[in-house]
């Protein structure tokens, strides 16, 4: 009677455990795209950031060589996402919404940072008497 009492618990966990793992893995979704630079050419190495905007919680990934990133296993919600790379300003799309199961794709757009640079000259005068 107890090894019949030991193994329905055992088949009643098995259950539970595995109903919870289908509802975590249900409800999450993702975020993929690419980042291109302003003349539509593909920026590898680029870092994206997803930003759950209730919580705060961010996830951050790198672009491959043909620009693509993803960002799977997000719990549902809404998402600020930037990509951000040395030499380019930042691109920023918010309210990005992920639902059960669902993958939103976000292309992000990086323009080349405008160059400045500061000159000193200091000039020594000879003096000739």
């Amino acid at each position: 009677m107890t090894r019949r009492l030991r193994l329905c618990f055992l088949a009643l966990l098995a259950v539970t455990v595995s109903a919870r793992n289908v509802q975590a893995q249900v409800e999450q979704g993702g975020i993929t795209g690419r980042v291109f630079d302003e003349g539509g050419a593909v920026v590898p190495g680029a870092a994206v950031t997803a930003t759950q905007a209730g919580t705060g919680m961010v996830r951050e990934t790198v672009t491959n060589a043909s620009g693509v990133y993803a960002v799977p296993y997000l719990p549902v919600g809404s998402y600020d996402v930037t990509a951000t790379l040395a030499g380019f300003t930042g691109a920023r799309v918010t309210d990005v919404n992920i639902g059960v199961g669902l993958t939103a794709t976000v292309d992000l757009s990086l323009k080349v940072a405008s160059l400045t640079a500061e000159v000193t000259v200091t000039a020594h005068v000879a003096h000739v008497i």
